[in-house]
């Protein structure tokens, strides 16, 4: 009995001394979560290396709004056409000049008569009045478009374009997929000629082609009115004739818009942006104002400047520095309903402006393959939050080399952007229109931040 007597005894003490232990750390860890957890291990450091983190909002952001600027818009799958009148933005009006592809040699008969001449166009509606027709003039190329020049979206097209406007007519759009316009016989003739020459080698895809026939421009008429932007990529250019021996036939050459880009007989295009220079709802424009808002458009449009201060006098202040997080956080001051008719960039993007770096380090597509080999991709930087209604930029490693002294720019350019997997990082959008208005360092209710969270060490 006493044995039993005593391992109750010795078992209960042992109960209590593990409470009083449990009790004893859980109260220890809730004490010290009253440290910053920024601050946390210092004391284990000793004296002389002694380190401060800091957590700064406070550096002031000069912010302003430039533009229209010019875009690389030659070897892209899509080419635009048409008028756009934006309230806040002004006017668009986007051209293009593109060269074109036989369908190859057949046997045409002698005698070749061109009936008809009639340009295809397939589209689908970028942004804009879905029941408006755009309405364009057509010419010839007479100088030709080079496979190894980037071309911009604020090519002047006069000194590529000759002759009259070929366009007979109105543009006529049976259904909302495609126009048609009858064009003059003078480029069905110039076109059917080498066959009644027998010339075999001018209906070919290659050199000579491209040497005798530069393509065309189309050029808009721009309405008084909201009007409309179109994408395409099925641009076809039919010549109905007869000969001695084909009473009724057709022969198309079409704009190729697949071809691999490295292809030294792809159709090359040229997109042509012209904006309004003096947008009705931007009151400061490449002024250098810092305005409470910036201005952002694609396809050429706006762009904004923005530079922040005071991190050279930080940077003298101390010999290391350690970033612990660089963000920079860019409201959207339109509302869902706002949003809705003016949709904003999906993307943005952010690039130096001056300093050694053409892009920021920050700025990596993640690549893996999944199950059936497709690649996924995740992108961070400048992606739009729905939740936040803003622009997010994560910037660590570019400022960790700021203070390292691999970089000297504290300036950063703007623009709506889309994300190019080839190349790794985000160009300028030139494949859809899309705009947004942006607070601003000075814009004091939603305003444009920038935290830099770091480390001195002394």
């Amino acid at each position: 009995m006493n044995n039993v007597h005593f391992l109750f005894q010795r078992l209960r003490n042992n109960f209590f001394i593990k409470i009083f232990l449990y009790l004893g750390i859980t109260g220890g860890i809730m004490l010290s979560c009253d440290e910053d957890p920024e601050r946390l291990g210092l004391n284990l450091l000793p004296n002389d290396d002694f380190v401060d983190v800091k957590r700064d909002s406070s550096f002031a952001i000069d912010a302003f709004t430039i533009g229209p600027e010019r875009i690389v818009t030659s070897n892209k799958t899509v080419v635009h056409l048409g008028c756009y009148n934006d309230p806040v933005f002004g006017n668009l009006r986007a051209d293009f000049m593109i060269q074109m592809t036989p369908t190859g040699y057949r046997n045409f008969g002698d005698n070749i008569v061109v009936d008809t001449v009639e340009l295809n166009i397939g589209y689908s509606l970028v942004v804009g009045d879905t029941m408006f027709i755009p309405q364009f003039e057509v010419y010839r190329l007479i100088s030709p478009l080079l496979d190894s020049v980037d071309y911009y979206s604020d090519t002047d097209p006069s000194g590529y374009m000759g002759g009259s406007n070929l366009v007979l007519g109105d543009i006529n759009s049976p259904d909302s997929s495609y126009l048609n316009v009858r064009l003059s016989n003078d480029i069905g003739n110039f076109l059917m000629g080498f066959a009644n020459e027998d010339d075999t080698t001018f209906y070919v895809k290659d050199s000579v082609f491209d040497s005798r026939f530069y393509g065309i421009y189309v050029k808009t008429i721009c309405p008084n009115q909201m009007g409309n932007i179109i994408g395409t990529q099925d641009i076809r250019l039919q010549v109905k004739f007869h000969s001695d021996s084909i009473s009724e036939g057709t022969y198309t050459f079409y704009w190729d818009s697949e071809s691999d880009i490295y292809d030294p007989y792809r159709d090359k295009e040229v997109n042509i942006f012209v904006h309004e220079s003096n947008p009705p709802g931007i009151p400061h424009l490449n002024d250098n104002y810092l305005d409470t808002a910036i201005y952002v458009q694609s396809m050429g449009g706006t762009q904004a400047i923005i530079n922040i201060q005071g991190l050279e006098a930080l940077k003298q202040q101390h010999e290391k520095i350690i970033i612990n997080k660089a963000e920079i956080f860019i409201p959207v001051l339109q509302d869902s309903s706002e949003l809705a008719l003016f949709p904003p960039p999906v993307q943005m993007g952010l690039r130096p402006e001056g300093g050694e770096y053409e892009y920021v380090p920050d700025d990596i597509i993640y690549s893996t393959y999944n199950y059936n080999q497709r690649i996924t991709l995740t992108y961070l930087n400048g992606r739009y939050n729905s939740y936040r209604n803003g622009y997010y930029f994560f910037l660590t490693k570019y400022f960790q080399d700021y203070f390292d002294g691999l970089t000297t720019s504290t300036s950063f350019r703007l623009y709506s952007a889309w994300l190019n997997t080839g190349k790794g990082h985000t160009d300028f959008s030139a494949a859809d229109y899309n705009r947004v208005i942006l607070g601003s360092g000075t814009n004091l209710s939603n305003k444009l931040t920038f935290i830099l969270a770091y480390t001195i060490i002394n």
